[in-house]
C-alpha cells in the first residue's frame, strides 16, 4: 500500500468519477485505475463499484475512507512537524543584553502580528531553531571609578 495509492482511492470517492479523479491527481485514467486495483490486491478486497457514469465506494471502501483520510492527515502533520525545524540540529547562544534591552525585545515580539507571535512562543518553549530566554540580570549597583 502505497500513499499515493490511497490518494487516488480518496479522489475516486470524493470525485465519484475515474476520469474527473484522473484529472485531479495528474494521472490519466488508466495510470488511476491500475493504482486502484494495486490497492485493491493489497488490501485483498474491492473498494470501489464501477459503473459506466458514476463509480461509489463498496462497504469495505466504505469503512476503508476514514482510515485512508487520517492517514494522509497523519503524514501531512508529520511532514510539516519534520519541516518546521523541530527536528533540525540546534545550538544554543547566549547573549547578555541589559534588562531594559531585553524588555524592549520582549515587548517588540509580543506586539507583533499572531504569525510572530507563534514564532516567539516556539521560541520560548524551544519548538524552534531558535530560543530565546529572557532571564533577570541580577541587580548590582554601578559604581564609578572615582568613588
Amino acid at each position: 500500500m502505497e500513499l499515493r495509492q490511497i490518494r487516488h482511492f480518496i479522489a475516486i470517492v470524493e470525485e465519484e468519477n475515474f476520469v474527473l479523479a484522473a484529472r485531479r491527481v495528474c494521472i490519466s485514467q488508466p495510470a488511476l485505475s491500475r493504482s486502484l486495483r494495486m490497492l485493491e490486491t493489497a488490501l485483498q478486497v474491492r473498494l470501489i463499484e464501477r459503473g459506466l457514469r458514476r463509480s461509489s465506494p463498496t462497504i469495505a471502501g466504505e469503512r476503508f475512507l476514514p482510515y485512508a483520510r487520517a492517514i494522509l492527515a497523519n503524514c501531512e502533520r508529520a511532514q510539516s512537524v519534520v519541516q518546521d525545524g523541530d527536528c533540525k540540529s540546534t545550538r544554543l547562544v547566549t547573549v547578555g543584553i541589559t534588562a531594559p534591552l531585553s524588555a524592549w525585545i520582549a515587548l517588540r515580539i509580543a506586539a507583533r502580528p499572531n504569525p510572530t507571535a507563534s514564532a516567539a512562543s516556539r521560541m520560548r518553549s524551544g519548538f524552534s531553531p531558535c530560543r530565546m530566554i529572557l532571564k533577570p540580570w541580577p541587580s548590582s549597583p554601578i559604581r564609578s571609578a572615582s568613588g
